[in-house]
């Protein structure tokens, strides 16, 4: 047997060399690996025959079977008798959403059967005094949470259970399932609302203590998440404040101007507005006053417009009627402006 010496031979030869044994074999192994190749090619590409179909999606008259059954009846006579028909209806429709259950058991959109099904066993309970209805609802409320749902019927079917079971438990067992709840969304795409909702079904409970430490928490990992700091500021906690006012923005004259750098040493009053809302431009008399009597004192107005790029002309006619000389930054994105966004 014939083995090389891999000192003796260059990097270049090492990459084809073979064994003597293995030339007489080299266009039987190009055959295979091509022969390999079109079969994994047509695989992927095609399918082989053994290939499952896609799952079925429940049919959205279907859907709309369950969901016309939430509308009371029209043509009962009496209170007793649309309460007893009404009654019928609901339980109808979860005998519907049964069915759809088994025939559809691996539709990618079944969740949106049995978050229908859960709010009509809920109607059952909470309008029609059926208990056994609760029972029913929260059965159908956890399979969703445990099936592969969406994260967000997940969290929907989730924030019903837990709401449904620290309902009647004392202070030390709410803290900790509801710790239980944020852990389980931890890393979800609904981590922030199921945070928001923990806080707020803390404070529900008068739970003062554990509300104070869950918002430090939030503020804390979600600093930079824009949904995150417009739901504290709406819970009158002030994220920003106190912190350096970052961004990159562009001028109406398309200048750029790059925050904190190009404006360091001023004090900047910076404005979100829309030219297209009267609340704003109402308030415009008392920022020329404000510009007029600081401009010279180190007060930088900076506006950034919050109107969309179809708006450009409109909004710079309106700067220049009104004598706005002071800075405007446009994006053109509307609300959607990433300065917005963030602040």
């Amino acid at each position: 047997m014939c083995v090389p010496d891999w000192g003796t031979i260059r990097p270049a030869e090492r990459l084809s060399f073979r064994y003597p044994w293995e030339k007489t074999m080299a266009w039987k192994n190009t055959v295979l690996t091509l022969a390999l190749l079109s079969l994994v090619s047509s695989t992927c590409l095609y399918g082989d025959d053994k290939a499952k179909p896609l799952p079925k999606k429940v049919p959205d008259e279907l859907l709309k079977k369950i969901e016309d059954k939430l509308d009371p009846p029209t043509y009962a006579k009496t209170d007793e008798e649309l309460i007893k028909q009404y009654a019928y209806q609901l339980r109808e429709a979860l005998k519907l959403g049964e069915k759809i259950e088994k025939d559809y058991a691996d539709a990618p959109n079944l969740h949106d059967v049995r978050l229908r099904m859960m709010d009509i066993a809920e109607t059952l309970f909470k309008y029609l005094q059926e208990p056994a209805a609760r029972k029913k609802s929260l059965e159908i409320a956890t399979r969703i949470r445990d099936s592969k749902a969406p994260g967000q019927a997940r969290l929907e079917a989730d924030i019903f259970i837990i709401t449904d079971r620290i309902s009647s438990m004392v202070e030390k067992d709410v803290r900790k399932e509801l710790l239980r709840f944020i852990r389980r969304n931890m890393g979800t795409d609904c981590e922030i609302h199921a945070e928001i909702t923990a806080i707020s079904l803390a404070n529900d409970h008068g739970l003062d203590d554990m509300v104070k430490e869950l918002l430090i928490h939030f503020e804390t990992a979600h600093l930079d998440n824009p949904i995150a700091k417009m739901l504290l500021r709406r819970m009158d906690r002030k994220p920003d404040v106190g912190k350096e006012f970052k961004a990159e923005l562009k001028l109406i004259d398309d200048k750029k101007l790059s925050l904190p750098k190009d404006l360091i040493g001023k004090v900047v009053l910076v404005d979100f507005w829309s030219s297209q809302a009267e609340t704003c431009t109402a308030f415009l008399p008392e920022m020329r006053k404000i510009n007029a009597k600081y401009k010279d004192k180190g007060l930088v107005i900076l506006s950034i417009s919050l109107d969309g790029k179809d708006a450009k002309d409109e909004l710079v006619k309106l700067i220049s009627d009104e004598k706005l000389t002071w800075l405007h930054a446009f994006s053109g994105k509307a609300l959607a402006d990433p300065t917005a966004l963030k602040y």
